[in-house]
């Protein structure tokens, strides 16, 4: 288990987000929808079940372009996360929620989750994370 994730199920999911990050990058559309389905194909495999895990969603999200429908895995993830109470993931999650509603210009919005963001990352020895956070309120606040 890592991270309360099926070691198998883990080293899959960032297999294909590794190979979907490669190909996004170098602007393979193909390639990139491909393995962008074979997450979802994934997650939806696995929701509702014990193998059921924020990382993926999340990382689903990371890779969808709409903002609506991230918007939505995002809070998929985080509703998973709290419930297995991973508190890591609950901060990032919400990080990356508040950093959407920022694109969508709802600059309250994103304040509120980066706020969130930062009392779940308070007890956190991910400092790059807290950071990102706090830099993210800075921002938000200006």
């Amino acid at each position: 288990m890592i991270d309360g994730m099926d070691a198998l199920l883990y080293n899959q999911v960032v297999g294909v987000s590794t190979a979907l990050a490669i190909a996004a990058d170098g602007n393979d559309t193909y390639a990139t929808w491909g393995q962008y389905h074979l997450l979802d194909d994934i997650c939806q495999q696995n929701q509702g079940t014990d193998l059921d895990h924020p990382m993926q969603w999340e990382l689903l999200a990371d890779f969808t372009p709409n903002v609506k429908n991230a918007i939505l895995l995002y809070e998929k993830a985080m509703a998973l996360a709290e419930q297995t109470q991973l508190f890591d993931y609950c901060a990032s999650i919400k990080l990356a929620l508040a950093e959407c509603y920022r694109v969508q210009g709802k600059s309250q919005l994103a304040f509120r989750h980066a706020q969130f963001a930062d009392k779940y990352a308070k007890d956190l020895s991910d400092l790059e994370l807290r950071q990102q956070i706090s830099q993210l309120l800075l921002e938000l606040a200006e």
